[in-house]
């Protein structure tokens, strides 16, 4: 079974030339607006040195010491944010749980794990 001339769904074997101008133009209005919220994504504050995703091709800038929360579900969290010594002003990275027990783990010279743990 096809629909509009697409045999397997797939984007590329849809036609759009076969539907209502009405709905040709929805769909470049959403292409649109698809296209200015990937862009608007890769724009934070200019300060920013915290980053989601900082590999990809255009990391999202989430602010200067941004917290970040990771949520596990069932009420359990993990937060860190960069907090700064207030006699040095040395950055460190503060981590903490909200309903868990957390645990750090060495992994290697500049690497470690925190690992959720029972009580």
């Amino acid at each position: 079974m096809s629909f509009n001339g697409a045999k397997t769904g797939r984007p590329q074997d849809f036609n759009r030339g076969t539907l209502p101008k009405w709905a040709q133009k929805e769909l470049t209005r959403l292409e649109a607006g698809v296209e200015y919220w990937k862009a608007k994504a890769t724009v934070g504050p200019e300060e920013s040195n915290t980053f989601l995703d900082p590999y990809a091709e255009k990391p999202t800038p989430l602010g200067k010491d941004a917290h970040v929360a990771f949520v596990l579900g069932d009420r359990k969290s993990v937060q860190c944010y960069i907090q700064r010594d207030a006699r040095t002003g040395r950055p460190y990275l503060y981590v903490y749980g909200s309903g868990i027990y957390l645990a750090v783990e060495p992994s290697s010279a500049n690497t470690l794990r925190v690992v959720e743990v029972d009580r």
